[in-house]
């Protein structure tokens, strides 16, 4: 069993970076891979990655402190992990979002939005099915099952705003 979902998640983690680059290559106006960055845009992201780092820290420094205090915390290692990496991307892409660093020079913003919503969509789906087999809670523990409507709501929250940001900057106009 264990050789079947190693290969599994093996097969889910190829499959996820393949996707990955075809959403890449899809979103860009010059059909490249690679994103493209002016000069202020690099620097707003250095500092978005700064934040991100930051909040990871703290946040696996408090999961430490509640091991430490023997503070049961009912879910999967794994999904406490998952989250704490789900909350430092979202900052660091609110933070560039919020001060037009994430959309490349060379992204299409409305192909963006549509591979976000797409990506939002099917990690929420999953993560529905997995609610209705009885998956998420085993034994009163958060199990991984629960990582991709975390994954989903995270994605969800980036297209807000990234919306939020394109209104603003249209009003300021």
């Amino acid at each position: 069993m264990n050789i079947g979902r190693t290969l599994g998640l093996v097969t889910g983690l190829a499959l996820g970076v393949l996707i990955a680059l075809v959403v890449l290559k899809l979103t860009k106006t010059n059909g490249r891979i690679k994103c493209e960055y002016d000069e202020r845009q690099a620097l707003i992201r250095g500092k978005g990655y700064k934040l991100s780092f930051f909040i990871l820290l703290f946040y696996m420094v408090l999961y430490g402190l509640t091991t430490v205090m023997e503070i049961r915390i009912p879910a999967d290692n794994f999904v406490v992990m998952m989250v704490g990496v789900c909350l430092s991307v979202s900052a660091q892409v609110i933070y560039c979002t919020w001060n037009e660093a994430y959309v490349s020079l060379n992204e299409n913003p409305r192909k963006l939005i549509i591979a976000f919503v797409l990506i939002a969509l099917v990690n929420i789906a999953m993560g529905v099915s997995s609610i209705i087999e009885g998956k998420v809670i085993v034994d009163g523990i958060l199990t991984f099952h629960c990582i991709n409507l975390v994954a989903g709501i995270m994605c969800l929250l980036v297209i807000a705003f990234i919306i939020l940001r394109r209104h603003l900057a249209s009003e300021e106009e």
